[in-house]
């Protein structure tokens, strides 16, 4: 005996949801496949950005931009590999950057791996870790060319929106052309270097050989070589001096904190104040005997010449010149080497100097101000000034009006190659009598308050 059939309504109950399931399975892959479309685009487009020219460090904030457009994520860090350490160059929470010196990075192991394999890495932290919390999925691709890997990105999630394969895809395609982008930008930068040490091979060449014809350089040799031993010396003795000074400041601070009289309190604030400058005055000395040929950077010429102010404080004061600046707040940072800036500005003041030594009035002025495009630094004696002739051998290596002994002639023609070498000009204004002006210009860099440069 059959089975009977059931209830005509109860089978017509099921195929009617049967077919609202499918309904309503429609709706969901249309939104699926829109969402697949739109992610397309958006790695359409960050391939677009990173085909652009940026940088050797402008590529990895391209490569950071272009991350977050097709993979969001809590955070994102970009780091560069090398021989034996790993430097985070871009590092993002939520989106916006954020010194990776204020934070502490997650482990890092996952990422060595994928930069020692090459293949992209998807893991899930199971328990809580150094700026990971539990359920933490953790996405790695590593930024190769051909066989070497220079860097990996790495992403993380939050714990209620965990990455998936098709993120993990995505980010393994990004970081191909990524690693197209910074073999391309580390070419452009060898390039320009190489441009560069032409140019100053140029330069050097130009300045030299006549000089080198006529036997003066082996003349001024060993005076140069003097004053190469005598700075190297200075930084050592600079040393020596500024402990004995911290311990001065600190005794001097605990004994302010002591019951003193008013006469007293005076003296012990005078003795701190003192051996502060004292501390401040080396540190400005040593800041300038640094050796740092190729480190360039955001410099502001506000801070380096209120530094190079305090360094001449004493020579200045002892030749009773009065110096006034006048600085404009407004004007940008510049694109340079602090040191060599700072020893044209203590070459032009050592000149500016020499030519009051025996005048009535001795002002030096020195202003900075915004012209167009560049920044100005201008700084005026009340000297005797210079004939046409002087001014026209200014900048010749060797040339000086001082007696022998006075100076090696070498000032103004190595201030000459600096402000060259940084894309700027130096330009000298003097008329007999009455002083002098050396007006110095260089590149600013997009408008940006000096006070956030370093000096």
């Amino acid at each position: 005996m059959s089975e009977p059939l059931p209830p005509l309504g109860r089978t017509a109950g099921r195929i009617d949801s049967a077919r609202g399931a499918e309904r309503s399975a429609e709706p969901c892959a249309d939104r699926c496949a829109d969402h697949c479309a739109e992610r397309l685009t958006l790695l359409a487009h960050a391939q677009e950005l990173l085909a652009q020219p940026a940088s050797e460090t402008g590529v990895f904030s391209a490569i950071a931009e272009a991350v977050q457009r097709v993979v969001p994520s809590a955070a994102c860090d970009i780091f560069v590999t090398g021989d034996n350490e790993w430097q985070c160059a871009v590092h993002l929470v939520q989106g916006h950057r954020v010194s990776s010196a204020r934070l502490p990075l997650a482990d890092l192991s996952l990422a060595r791996l994928t930069a020692a394999t090459g293949v992209s890495r998807l893991a899930s932290h199971r328990y809580d870790g150094i700026g990971v919390p539990r359920g933490t999925t953790e996405l790695c691709a590593a930024v190769r060319f051909g066989q070497h890997s220079t860097g990996v990105i790495r992403l993380l999630s939050a714990p209620a929106a965990p990455f998936d394969a098709q993120d993990l895809d995505l980010l393994t395609i990004i970081a191909r052309h990524a690693g197209t982008a910074v073999a391309r930008a580390q070419l452009v930068s060898r390039q320009d270097q190489q441009r560069q040490q032409r140019q100053q091979r140029q330069q050097r060449d130009t300045i030299i050989a006549p000089v080198a014809a006529s036997g003066t350089i082996a003349e001024q040799l060993p005076t140069i070589e003097k004053m190469v031993a005598l700075g190297e010396l200075v930084g050592g003795v600079a040393h020596d001096i500024n402990n004995p000074l911290t311990g001065i400041s600190a005794f001097a601070q605990l004994l302010l904190e002591e019951e003193l009289s008013a006469t007293q309190r005076e003296s012990v604030q005078l003795i701190k104040q003192e051996s502060d400058r004292a501390t401040q005055v080396i540190r400005d000395l040593l800041h300038f005997a640094r050796t740092s040929e190729r480190e360039t950077g955001p410099v502001s010429v506000n801070a380096v010449l209120e530094q190079t102010v305090r360094l001449r404080a004493y020579p200045l004061r002892v030749a009773n010149v009065h110096v006034q600046l006048d600085l404009d707040a407004r004007a940008p940072a510049v694109n340079g080497n602090p040191q060599k800036l700072q020893q044209v500005l203590l070459n032009v003041m050592s000149n500016a100097e020499y030519a009051m030594q025996d005048r009535h009035e001795r002002v030096l002025r020195l202003q900075t101000r915004l012209d167009g495009d560049s920044v100005c630094i201008m700084a005026h004696d009340t000297g005797h000034g210079m004939s046409p002739e002087v001014q026209r051998h200014i900048f010749e290596p060797f040339f000086s009006t001082k007696p022998a002994g006075a100076g090696t002639g070498l000032g103004m023609s190595v201030s000459h190659g600096i402000i060259l070498a940084h894309g700027g000009t130096i330009g000298v204004a003097s008329e007999a009598g009455v002083g002098t002006t050396v007006t110095i210009r260089l590149p600013a860099l997009s408008a940006s308050p000096a006070g956030h440069a370093s000096p």
